[in-house]
């Protein structure tokens, strides 16, 4: 059975609008500029995405003498994370993707996220979109 919540708000926080502005470039950057922590490993040609990478170091629990037995998978290694969402303005999809001792947000959370939230959108609207900067207007031009 599937139970269905309205979402409640417990608080509001007042942000100042420069504030958020310097926010939302640095997350449209993330993905969507050259530099940004998840860009080198691909961004989205369907839909503007924002998002923050993450790399959430561990303690070790081995040795190092340990890891040479243990193959694609170190228990030392950080958990790569990358929490976003879709589209840029009035988003439609918000989503966090957690790999443990995956290592680094960019390069192995983010391109899960990138697929689920292509799939997603190729799904709802099945034509390509094109790219826009992080300025203000329309965020999307259909192509035609």
């Amino acid at each position: 059975m599937i139970t269905a919540y309205e979402p409640q708000v417990a608080k509001q926080i007042k942000t100042p609008g420069d504030v958020l502005a310097i926010w939302k470039q640095g997350m449209w950057k993330v993905t969507n500029e050259p530099g940004g922590t998840a860009y080198e490993h691909g961004h989205s040609d369907v839909v503007a995405v924002m998002g923050k990478t993450g790399t959430a170091e561990v303690k070790k629990h081995h040795k190092a003498g340990d890891e040479k037995n243990v193959d694609r998978w170190n228990p030392n290694a950080a958990h790569a994370w990358f929490a976003g969402w879709a589209p840029r303005e009035d988003p439609e999809i918000a989503i966090v993707v957690l790999v443990e001792h995956g290592d680094a947000g960019g390069t192995v959370a983010w391109p899960i996220a990138r697929q689920i939230i292509d799939g997603y959108f190729k799904q709802r609207r099945p034509r390509v979109m094109e790219p826009s900067g992080p300025a203000s207007g329309p965020e999307r031009k259909e192509a035609r």
